[in-house]
């Protein structure tokens, strides 16, 4: 099931650097991923997207759900290091010593200190 509205994450950074106002990365990448939150209309519970060909078990295998929450789990957290790499790119292109890029320095120590956190 997807977000029709929201349904893709590989405009973020380019929409993010598009901005004039440049502000705290962390918030921009949790207000992106909040966006496209898909919840399950019965349970109300976050979905995640899944293989076409996801064999999904009946809804009375409590252990077999189980298994399956546990495997799906890392899929429901941000991956902040993916935005590393984009923002060592984008402090190239900007002057040294700008105030671009010392924000852009500020939110690449705070990606890096979600990402190992």
């Amino acid at each position: 099931m997807k977000n029709p509205e929201n349904d893709n994450l590989s405009n973020l950074m380019d929409k993010y650097y598009a901005s004039e106002s440049k502000e705290d990365i962390i918030l921009y990448v949790n207000k992106a991923h909040q966006k496209l939150k898909a919840t399950c209309p019965n349970c109300q519970h976050q979905m995640i997207q899944v293989h076409y060909d996801f064999e999904v078990p009946p809804q009375r295998k409590d252990k077999t759900w189980a298994e399956i929450k546990e495997r799906f789990s890392s899929k429901l957290k941000i991956e902040y290091a993916i935005y590393i790499q984009w923002h060592i790119l984008e402090l190239k292109k900007v002057e040294s010593g700008s105030k671009e890029s010392e924000m852009l320095r500020i939110n690449l120590k705070k990606l890096d200190v979600m990402s190992n956190s």
